[in-house]
């Protein structure tokens, strides 16, 4: 009899320590994603973040995984000059940013047509993916110039420019100069802070 209740009190032991172990695996897949992060391995790491995310995770904890799991998606596009992009590419970039943005609004850490997710971080980064997103489709829907159209850009003008040209010019100049701050504002998801140093 003794020995059954002993035999009994370690199987109960195995399980509950089996059980603390499942409970707390979330971590392990978070902190590796983070170490890839860091090592610039974005790949590995946002495959570790989707398998902490298909493992028990407590209330409060997902949508940091979310955001860091959105970001090391986003971490290797090129998105410095995206007048250079051809279609194909700025096609996949949107793709990626669209599936990043799936990832976010899941369990709404992050609404996707509002502000109103239960997350400040996802739905802030949800945002700018959202605002990268729409410069990419408005960049494919501006007609492409042709290299003798580039050409006669670039010829001086021996004539004095009527009234008429030079406003034209001005309005031209003003919507490059708009069209280059919206290029630098696609940048500020890089410098967005996906981790601050702490593992759980």
């Amino acid at each position: 009899m003794k020995k059954l209740i002993i035999g009994i009190g370690t199987v109960l032991i195995l399980i509950a320590v089996a059980a603390a172990v499942y409970l707390q695996l979330y971590i392990f897949h978070y902190n590796r994603g983070n170490e890839f992060y860091e090592l610039g391995q974005h790949e590995k790491a946002a495959a570790e973040y989707e398998k902490s995310l298909k493992l028990y995770v407590p209330k409060g904890r997902e949508c940091d995984i979310r955001v860091n799991y959105a970001l090391s998606m986003c971490a290797g596009l090129n998105l410095n000059d995206i007048t250079a992009l051809t279609e194909d590419e700025k096609t996949e970039i949107i793709n990626t940013l669209e599936t990043a943005i799936d990832i976010l609004v899941e369990e709404e850490c992050a609404h996707r047509n509002d502000n109103n997710g239960h997350d400040d971080e996802a739905q802030k980064l949800k945002n700018e993916l959202q605002e990268i997103i729409d410069m990419l489709k408005q960049e494919q829907e501006q007609p492409q110039e042709s290299d003798d159209d580039e050409e006669e850009m670039e010829q001086p003008q021996e004539d004095e420019l009527s009234e008429e040209q030079q406003q034209l010019q001005e309005i031209m100049q003003q919507g490059t100069n708009e069209h280059t701050a919206g290029m630098e504002q696609m940048e500020m998801y890089d410098e967005y802070s996906y981790y601050n140093g702490q593992c759980w």
